[in-house]
């Protein structure tokens, strides 16, 4: 009897399907397990002043933020390009309470989120449209030097986040974390040159079933705040940022580690005070990515990350 030689065709036909399903939804799942945080839109406040004896502050931030990264294997071939845009608000509530120390409350707030990732499979959209708050911060700052009078000024802070956002609608990290800041600078007839560091302690959380570690994060900036003539002023300061250990994520046994993550960029800001007790502030920020190595279940991949920009505005009262 003869055997029909059209079926061993079918069953690797039937095969290479399963195969290509398979690999597709190994493909998405790898690259949903990339995608940077929302909750990381924020920047992490660093001031070189406290408020003057007695006054209080309100100020209330407005920002886009936009971001580009590929996905190359160790061939490096992409694999994936993905694409975001996070629309954030924030308001910053601050006291002075006696000479030296200063208290505040960060409240941020989402407004708008929209993710695109794009394989050799096809593109996939997503645009988030719920709003909701972020995770909260308790800041306090405590003055040894104030340059106002002139000379140096050194500021120290230790700032508490607590994870107030939704984890699971990408609102926050869902996990504690503690910042310790400070800030030098000296009065010049220009202005302030000032020198800033901050380390960022990051708990562990979990967002869509995913275990995430941040990891803990230097940062280094400085810069120039200028005075204020006929009512404008400006800011400008470099930074550099990077992990003092491995970012993690985890799911379903497979691991994802970051060996390695660094940023440097600028800080631009026009201030304009029409009023001794009103502030207003457009600015920009600009973060580029060293390629960023990626370990994925024992597999290496890089992360070719575009520059990514920031441009918002900052209204600040004080009475």
């Amino acid at each position: 009897m003869e055997t029909s030689p059209q079926r061993p065709a079918e069953n690797q036909t039937a095969q290479a399907a399963r195969f290509f399903t398979f690999l597709s939804h190994l493909v998405f799942g790898l690259v949903c397990l990339l995608l940077p945080c929302g909750a990381q839109a924020f920047d992490r406040r660093t001031p070189i002043h406290l408020l003057p004896e007695g006054w209080s502050s309100l100020e209330v931030i407005g920002a886009a933020t936009r971001t580009e990264s590929r996905q190359l294997n160790v061939n490096g071939d992409q694999v994936a390009t993905l694409e975001g845009a996070v629309y954030t608000s924030k308001i910053i509530a601050r006291q002075r309470a006696g000479r030296r120390w200063e208290f505040g409350v960060e409240i941020p707030y989402f407004l708008d989120k929209e993710k695109t990732v794009t394989t050799a499979l096809g593109e996939v959209r997503s645009h988030d449209e719920n709003e909701g708050l972020g995770d909260v911060s308790l800041t306090s700052s405590f003055c040894w030097l104030e340059s106002r009078s002139g000379g140096l000024g050194l500021i120290t802070g230790v700032d508490i986040k607590a994870p107030s956002g939704d984890a699971n609608r990408d609102l926050g990290t869902g996990a504690w974390d503690a910042v310790l800041r400070t800030a030098l600078s000296y009065r010049t007839p220009v202005g302030f040159p000032f020198l800033q560091g901050t380390y960022t302690w990051t708990g562990h959380g979990e967002s869509h079933g995913v275990d995430t570690d941040e990891g803990d994060e230097l940062d280094i900036a400085a810069g120039l705040k200028s005075r204020f003539w006929h009512g404008l002023g400006f800011q400008a300061s470099g930074f550099y940022a990077f992990l003092t250990e491995k970012r993690t994520r985890e799911t379903g046994g497979k691991e994802v580690v970051f060996a390695q993550y660094r940023t440097y960029g600028f800080f631009l800001a026009l201030r304009y005070q029409p009023h001794r007790k009103l502030e207003i502030d457009l600015f920009h920020k600009s973060i580029y990515h060293h390629d960023e190595d990626v370990n994925i279940g024992g597999t290496p991949f890089t992360l070719d990350t575009e520059p990514s920009r920031r441009f918002g505005m900052m209204l600040k009262y004080f009475w």
